[in-house]
């Protein structure tokens, strides 16, 4: 229960993390690199915490 309750608290900062790059990425209008560089963060986060 209480792993449970870790893994959520990391996931959802994570994903608060990645959220907030891609606000920064549509305020900014960038091309290839951010929209990589989400995915990438998307890897590591699946990589670590699922």
């Amino acid at each position: 229960i209480t792993f449970g309750k870790i893994y959520i608290r990391i996931f959802t900062k994570t994903y608060r993390i990645i959220n907030n790059i891609n606000i920064l990425n549509l305020r900014y209008k960038y091309n290839d690199y951010p929209i990589g560089f989400i995915l990438y963060l998307e890897h590591i986060a699946r990589k670590h915490f699922m």
